[in-house]
């Protein structure tokens, strides 16, 4: 018992040491984070004092935003430090401007030092801190700031999510997906924040894609383009869309040789990956993307506005030329596509959908999953004929062969969707049985027409 007293006494002492900002408002939390600290140094200070995770200093940066200023500026220093390494650094031939490779930035930090800041902003018993009473520890004179500053960052952990920090816009849903973190932590910041999904990052800030921001003209000039990144494409783009393709690769290598059943990579990890272990990290690398694009259907590519941009200057250059008479318009192949329009993506999220509303208990529905429905419903029942066609074949193969208890959890959704404001727990428990209406028709009278007339044995018999 004295040994707990002489322990929580301890604890108490190094509670009040992390809770003590400098003259520059730093908390010891957001000095480590700024010196890039190991993970076991992190988790240690944020399970003492999880609250400094949310505390900004005077610039506004949150600790993740100084450990990811760190990581940044720690890449452009290797660069600069061993500028003779081929592998350590990308050349812009056109205009000689320097960019530090992903390869480079990612090993400066790991994921599990991104997701000890993370944690605690969006995972609300993650790490809860050691309780203690700051009268037994502090003066009376710090004892009101000591609470200012804990009610403060109790409340702002909702507010934490939606901080850009002071250098760029850096969301913690931007660095989040740039680092390629858990899917338990990347939902979490989606839920707490659903409208940092559709804010962009400009590319021509972030520390590896500087410049791609600079281009060159036909006249020789250099010019510069403000590219926009949503949260899926810097998923896509980052340190888990990097694995993944490198992954990819080496399943498709093994399809063409099926007696390789190990793949040694020493670039990402340091023992034998069997193939069971690359589909595992390939479906996390999906589940991740997905969720993203459940938050945000609508988000493009970059390179999709950068070609829809080329195709407008070039339509207004021909215009110019030929005056007031209206070129016939031709449709030109995109290179890039809509992420809405990724066929993959779709029929695994329809899959999806249909596993879920096969679940038997009412509230369990995969988020992922539950938003993309609700997008395909919207989207079939819009005005614009351009979406309804978008949508219907996918509505069609959700619903086909599913029982009636299915059709109607997925209109309980829809339901739910639209009636949760001022509706009550009576309320929500009697549209349990009411089927949504698709085009104006009840969903289990489409789903009935849909159904096969005659089975594949019956008709080969007749």
């Amino acid at each position: 018992e004295d040994d707990d007293k002489q322990d929580n006494l301890i604890k108490s002492y190094a509670i009040s040491a992390l809770a003590k900002p400098d003259s520059n408002s730093f908390l010891p939390l957001h000095l480590a984070a700024s010196k890039g600290a190991s993970e076991e140094i992190l988790r240690i200070m944020v399970s003492l004092y999880s609250d400094a995770a949310t505390v900004t200093t005077a610039n506004g940066d949150l600790p993740i935003h100084l450990l990811q200023y760190w990581t940044e500026d720690e890449a452009k220093h290797s660069i600069y430090s061993d500028s003779g390494s081929g592998e350590k650094m990308q050349w812009l031939v056109e205009n000689g401007v320097f960019r530090p490779s992903k390869k480079i930035f990612f090993s400066c930090v790991s994921v599990r030092q991104i997701e000890a800041l993370l944690e605690p902003i969006c995972l609300e018993s993650s790490s809860a801190s050691f309780s203690m009473d700051p009268g037994s520890i502090f003066p009376i004179s710090e004892r009101n700031e000591f609470d200012k500053r804990t009610s403060v960052s109790i409340a702002g952990m909702n507010l934490a999510s939606r901080l850009p920090g002071s250098r760029n816009v850096n969301l913690p849903i931007h660095i989040a997906a740039e680092h390629g973190v858990s899917l338990k932590v990347l939902s979490a910041l989606c839920e707490q924040y659903p409208e940092g999904v559709s804010t962009p990052q400009p590319a021509d800030k972030s520390v590896y894609g500087s410049s791609s921001s600079v281009i060159s003209s036909t006249d020789g000039s250099v010019k510069r383009r403000s590219q926009e990144m949503y949260p899926i494409e810097i998923f896509e783009t980052g340190r888990a869309g990097i694995i993944a393709a490198k992954f990819t690769h080496m399943q498709r290598r093994h399809v063409n040789n099926p007696n390789n059943n190990a793949v040694t990579n020493s670039t990402f990890v340091s023992s034998a990956i069997d193939m069971n272990e690359i589909s595992a990290i390939l479906k996390s690398f999906e589940e991740r993307s997905d969720l993203l694009f459940a938050y945000y259907p609508d988000a493009m590519p970059c390179k999709y506005r950068e070609e829809k941009d080329e195709r407008r200057q070039q339509t207004v250059a021909k215009l110019e030329r030929v005056g007031s008479v209206r070129l016939p318009a031709r449709e030109k192949k995109r290179s890039i596509d809509l992420y809405r329009n990724d066929i993959h993506r779709l029929r695994r999220l329809e899959r999806l959908i249909r596993s879920e509303s096969l679940q038997p208990i009412l509230h369990e529905f995969n988020m992922t999953a539950q938003r993309v429905w609700l997008w395909m419903y919207e989207g079939i029942n819009s005005s614009v004929e351009k979406m309804r066609g978008n949508h219907q074949g996918s509505i069609g193969r959700i619903i086909t062969n599913l029982p009636q208890a299915a059709l109607l959890k997925l209109s309980y959704y829809v339901h739910v969707s639209k009636n949760l404001k001022g509706s009550t727990q009576e309320d929500l428990k009697s549209l349990r049985y009411v089927p949504c209406m698709i085009q104006g028709r009840s969903i289990l009278d489409i789903a009935k027409d849909r159904a096969p007339k005659i089975t594949m044995e019956e008709m080969l018999s007749s």
